[in-house]
């Protein structure tokens, strides 16, 4: 056999090497390819869980705080709330009895707008218990009253200045109720102790 024979046979069976490694350096990158596109899409979506979880979760405990900040004040507000009925029907029975015996109504009125007071006081504990409660609707509705009630006695009596600020403190609880109750909750508190304390007007 010639060296010219012999060649060609040498260099057939060097060729297979250099293609082998590049099949496998092929399918090594793209087995790296595929890991690095398969941790990006992993951490993404792990991220993007947390982040949703963290929007879903932060709320709820917003609220749970707020709940359980009105949750606290609750004994107090029943305890008013029984105070406030028996001076609705304490002051109710000395009206009615007032106005049987005297001709003069000047006490009568006065006696009238405390009773007005004292209901839209009581309304107004009924607001804190139903905040409590979680529910907005009747919480509105109870302000609304207490409003309305102090209103036409302040039309009344234009110079008592309490009675002025009061009103202004539940039109701000009217404004805050549905978005944050607990700074309703302080102003409706705010207006309930203007109507005990003594006007200053």
């Amino acid at each position: 056999m010639t060296a010219d024979q012999t060649e060609p046979t040498a260099r057939s069976d060097e060729q297979p090497q250099p293609a082998l490694l590049a099949r496998v350096s092929k399918v090594l990158l793209r087995l790296a390819l595929v890991v690095l596109l398969g941790g990006a899409l992993g951490a993404g979506a792990y991220f993007g869980v947390m982040l949703t979880v963290r929007q879903l979760v932060e709320p709820t405990r917003q609220n749970s705080a707020q709940i359980a900040a009105l949750e606290a004040q609750l004994p107090q507000a029943e305890r008013r709330l029984d105070e406030q009925q028996e001076s609705v029907a304490e002051l109710q029975v000395q009206l009615e009895d007032l106005t049987e015996r005297i001709e003069d109504n000047s006490q009568a009125q006065e006696l009238r707008g405390e009773l007005q007071v004292t209901r839209a006081m009581l309304s107004l504990v009924r607001a804190r218990l139903w905040l409590v409660e979680n529910n907005l609707g009747l919480a509105i509705a109870e302000v609304e009253r207490a409003r309305e009630l102090l209103q036409s006695l302040a039309a009344e009596k234009p110079g008592e200045s309490n009675l002025q600020a009061a009103i202004e403190r539940l039109d701000f609880a009217l404004i805050e109720l549905n978005t944050r109750p607990l700074v309703a909750a302080d102003d409706i508190e705010i207006a309930w102790k203007l109507l005990v304390e003594p006007n200053e007007g």
